[in-house]
């Protein structure tokens, strides 16, 4: 668990939809990296393992080496990372195994994104685009293979893990984005790797404590999951933001001309737009229906986020080292 008040709750619900969901022989260890909640109290009441982590090495993350402790501690076959705000969904953990089968490899889950607040609407487009930079999804199902993963929900069997260098792989440990590195390491080996959407089986609200935890989440996101997608998927990527926002100005400029044809005609792209994006965030969390139908606003949010993220990190950072 984070060193941060809301753990107590998040980790609280986690275990309360985990624990009747477990047999006989399973375990289920929590990792306490320095909290100063109840968290190791909380995690006591469902008879869970709390492990007090250790500071991390130079050169790790502090998630990677919460997990990588917790993965030297367990005795299990099979290996299941779950972020702390995530939860399950009734005999979601059951479904989790069959559809691992026997392996090998890697199967990750991106949670169903519960949203409450309207300001939560903002992350749909960044969503998509999270779901999009790691290959999956696509018409062809299972047929190509994922270029990454996501690290909220990571199920694998202990020897592949070993094979791979787990959490301690030079690539891995260091990086944020941890499920992506985790995943390359895995075809890097031969082994392959299944990605998942989480609806029906787990589930997690991302930004429930205000607009600030918003901004401050999706730059993060933003910033290494720009440096871990491959060329290919981020020129994708911008072509279909480029397109949404045609769509947009060629419905503006219809609606200034008064031509009655032109406008029907770019209404419809737009419609076509707000369309896929309702299919797409239907298949990614539980988004208020009309925000497909004013994508432009997650879509500038997306712009200022971007913006913000290479002002503070490359300007800025540029011009405080050169001093």
């Amino acid at each position: 668990s984070r060193s941060v008040q809301k753990e107590e709750r998040s980790i609280g619900r986690l275990l309360a939809s985990l624990r009747p969901q477990c047999l006989t022989g399973d375990e289920i260890l929590v990792v306490d990296d320095g909290s100063t909640d109840r968290t190791r109290y909380v995690a006591g009441e469902f008879d869970a393992t709390v492990i007090e982590g250790e500071p991390p090495p130079e050169g790790w993350a502090s998630r990677s080496w919460a997990c990588w402790q917790g993965a030297q501690r367990a005795g299990c076959e099979l290996l299941l990372f779950l972020d702390a705000d995530t939860w399950l969904e009734p005999a979601a953990l059951n479904r989790l195994v069959i559809s691992y089968g026997q392996g090998p490899g890697l199967l990750s889950v991106e949670p169903y994104h519960l949203t409450e607040k309207p300001y939560e609407q903002l992350s749909a487009i960044f969503n998509i685009i999270r779901m999009a930079g790691v290959n999956a999804f696509t018409s062809q199902g299972h047929r190509i293979m994922p270029n990454g993963a996501f690290g909220a929900c990571l199920l694998t069997r202990r020897r592949d893990y070993a094979r791979v260098g787990g959490h301690a792989h030079e690539a891995v440990r260091g990086h944020l984005l941890e499920g992506t590195l985790l995943a390359r390491a895995h075809l890097t080996n031969g082994l392959p790797v299944r990605c998942y959407g989480g609806r029906g089986a787990v589930i997690w609200r991302m930004f429930p404590e205000g607009p600030g935890q918003l901004v401050a989440g999706w730059e993060e996101h933003l910033g290494t999951g720009a440096l871990t997608m491959r060329w290919p998927h981020l020129l994708m990527t911008v072509g279909w933001i480029t397109g949404c926002f045609n769509a947009l100005a060629g419905l503006a400029l219809a609606l200034s001309s008064g031509d009655s044809l032109n406008l029907v005609a770019h209404a419809l792209v737009y419609a076509l737009c707000a369309g896929q994006i309702a299919w797409m965030l239907g298949r990614m969390g539980r988004y208020r229906s009309w925000t497909p139908w004013l994508y432009p606003i997650p879509l500038f949010f997306l712009l200022l986020v971007m913006l913000r993220w290479l002002v503070v990190t490359r300007l800025l950072g540029r011009m405080g080292r050169e001093r």
